[in-house]
């Protein structure tokens, strides 16, 4: 099932999938907090996801509990969960869910 869902995401053909493949087959709207997130699933930070960070994320975001939301939104601005944020994160944050 994700085999297939991936390829139909890749829309060049390239078995990459870039941000605004992902957004356009979702039918997300392009705001910065989405490719923040993205950037959570970009493991290797090419820009792209391969079929590994694919399943992996996919996996992660659906089975992923209410209660845990706001631990990930915490992961895309310090992603090895060791640093508190700053105030002006906090403040990106905010601004960005809320346009």
């Amino acid at each position: 099932m994700f085999y297939t869902i991936f390829y139909d995401i890749d829309s060049d053909g390239s078995n990459f999938v870039a941000c605004s493949e992902l957004l356009h087959y979702f039918e997300i709207e392009d705001t910065k907090f989405e490719h923040k997130l993205f950037g959570l699933f970009d493991e290797d930070a090419s820009g792209e996801i391969n079929f590994m960070e694919f399943v992996c994320s996919m996996w992660n975001m659906l089975t992923l509990h209410i209660t845990e939301l706001g631990s990930l939104v915490f992961l895309m601005f310090s992603p090895d969960g060791r640093r508190p944020l700053t105030y002006s994160e906090i403040r990106e944050i905010m601004e960005m869910m809320v346009s």
